[in-house]
């Protein structure tokens, strides 16, 4: 059974984020903030995903205001559990060993 609680690592880390996110931005965030904090390349890249239905965090939209909108608390959220869940392990070179008889 899948938990929701997170270790504590991702907790911190996702405070850090939030903390960053939220003093550069507000609570909301919009427009190239958004896609290139969510890791999208381009605005293009962004709006495609979203009409695929791949929107990785909830969006929302502002009455009388342009663009889509996110919390930062769920960009946060979602950037430490990408992390947490998709570290991989650094590479160890494959080191040959040979013997040598004296």
């Amino acid at each position: 059974m899948e938990s929701n609680r997170m270790m504590p690592a991702e907790a911190d880390l996702e405070r850090e984020i939030y903390t960053s996110l939220f003093e550069a931005y507000g609570p909301v965030v919009t427009g190239k903030a958004l896609w290139s904090a969510l890791g999208y390349i381009s605005d293009d890249a962004f709006r495609m995903s979203i009409s695929r239905g791949e929107m990785p965090i909830p969006l929302f939209g502002i009455e009388k205001r342009r663009g889509r909108y996110a919390l930062v608390k769920e960009v946060a959220r979602f950037l430490a559990q990408q992390r947490t869940q998709n570290l991989e392990s650094p590479k160890r070179e494959e080191v040959n060993y040979v013997t040598v008889e004296r």
